[in-house]
């Protein structure tokens, strides 16, 4: 994937003036609708409602303190699904503790870039563009999710009585990993070890895909989150209400990545996702701690076991399905059927692997070098360029030592963390641009004009430009 280089700086603290140039031209949407677009937040980025009292976030005092158990779903009898029922999905996250999540992502395609955010069913804007929240509930596993996302999009086209309209898809985080699952297998499931899933054509519904931090061949961070709670405010999530959750599986690291390593920095042995391992290693469901609460919370006794039994069986079977999914999103698809656009951070030291540390009473997977560390550079083994969440190498879908899977798409790399990635003015500039451009690629002229904030950012492509 080529790199061009050669934006100036225009000092620390500058943005571009998105309403000087989107808002009063054309390309504001305001002369000639454009194409529908549809939005998927990313995990934790929708949220979640028990009948009218919201439970995900639902106030800054819980997102503060609360271990929000209430967000586990409930496992079957035989452990092999779990139902996300009470909880529904009811909005879109704009902020939370002081963080922007969506709204000035929101506020710059409807306030700048001349969309309207509208809910399927309605009548569409005669003179703007339509925007619509695919919401969901991100504790569900993706593939569960795409009959809403195919039902929204024959939605769209009963509105706008257009049956073969197209719409152009943005995806930010696991957002985009549901966005590219639909585009490539549609409804489909992951199939059985050596089957095949039929391929669809995205193009038939979507006409561009843009992703915003997407982890194509997955992250370290979900790991970590099984392994001690994810961190949310000043509490965290308990692992065992995480695997309940089969989301997170599906964007732990590819089954080819290495995702630990010894004390010597050497490539263990160790699969991510055989339940043999965790249970081995006593992580995440499987430390003593844990099972203690486990058992503990749901009864006591025969009872607390019998469901502790349950969740282990459930968790081994989501371990596979993770499997499963990967893979399949990591095929070799050919030419791409829809044209699709990159946006990532490549600045920040990434963690993409975990140091094995076999000392103490159980080993232990450490995300930072211990307090002596050997003659090794820890940090260059177990980190790589990427936005502290997902590695640049991820955001391309490039496998270890392989050329990237996506080497002749368009992307746009900038100093930006994961957590405030879709909020940047440098991408939300070269986004407009591209939304509100779409003949601009396909070019073979390159070149772009952007601005850095503060420091630069940068065009990965071959075909075309994101801003001249």
């Amino acid at each position: 994937m080529a790199t061009l280089g050669g934006c100036a700086a225009l000092g620390p603290g500058a943005t571009p003036p998105l309403a000087r140039i989107y808002g009063t031209t054309p390309l504001s949407g305001n002369h000639e609708p454009g194409p529908p677009l549809i939005f998927i937040p990313g995990a934790f980025g929708t949220t979640l409602q028990d009948g009218r009292r919201e439970r995900w976030p639902s106030s800054t005092l819980k997102l503060l303190f609360s271990r929000y158990e209430d967000l586990a779903m409930a496992i079957d009898a035989n452990g092999e699904s779990a139902s996300p029922e009470p909880l529904r999905p009811s909005g879109v996250m704009r902020e939370g503790l002081g963080f922007d999540f969506y709204g000035r992502l929101l506020d710059a395609l409807t306030q700048i870039g001349g969309y309207e955010l509208v809910a399927a069913g309605s009548p569409p804007p005669s003179k703007r563009r339509a925007l619509y929240v695919y919401t969901h509930d991100w504790r569900r596993d993706n593939p569960s999710l795409t009959p809403g996302l195919e039902q929204l999009i024959a939605q769209i086209r009963l509105d706008h009585g257009a049956p073969k309209l197209r719409v152009d898809m943005l995806g930010h985080s696991n957002g985009g990993v549901l966005a590219a699952w639909f585009v490539r297998y549609g409804v489909a499931r992951p199939a059985a070890q050596g089957a095949t899933i039929p391929v669809r054509p995205g193009r038939s519904t979507v006409g561009r895909l843009f992703l915003l931090g997407t982890p194509l061949r997955g992250t370290i961070q979900p790991v970590l989150a099984h392994l001690r709670g994810e961190e949310i405010g000043l509490r965290r999530i308990p692992p065992e209400v995480l695997a309940t959750c089969p989301g997170p599986l599906q964007l732990f690291p590819h089954p080819d990545e290495c995702w630990l390593i010894d004390r010597e920095g050497n490539e263990t042995a160790a699969d991510l996702f055989d339940d043999e391992t965790w249970r081995t290693y006593r992580w995440s469901i499987f430390a003593p701690q844990a099972q203690d609460r486990i058992v503990a919370q749901h009864g006591g006794g025969r009872a607390g076991r019998d469901y502790l039994e349950r969740l282990e069986r459930y968790f081994a079977r989501q371990l596979r399905a993770g499997q499963a999914f990967m893979r399949a999103l990591s095929q070799p698809a050919g030419p791409l059927e829809v044209p699709t656009y990159l946006f990532g951070g490549d600045c920040s030291p990434t963690l993409a692997r975990l140091l094995l540390d076999t000392r103490g009473s159980y080993p232990r997977a450490l995300e930072r070098a211990p307090s002596k560390p050997r003659d090794i550079d820890y940090a260059a083994v177990m980190q790589e360029p990427g936005d502290t969440v997902v590695t640049r190498r991820s955001m391309t879908g490039q496998a270890q030592g392989l050329a990237p899977a996506l080497a002749r798409t368009p992307a746009m790399f900038l100093c930006a963390e994961h957590r405030t990635l879709s909020g940047e003015p440098v991408l939300l500039d070269n986004l407009l641009h591209a939304l509100l451009r779409p003949t601009e690629f396909g070019h073979s002229a390159v070149g772009y004009h952007a601005v850095t904030s503060p420091s630069r950012a940068r065009i990965s492509a071959n075909l075309s430009p994101m801003r001249r």
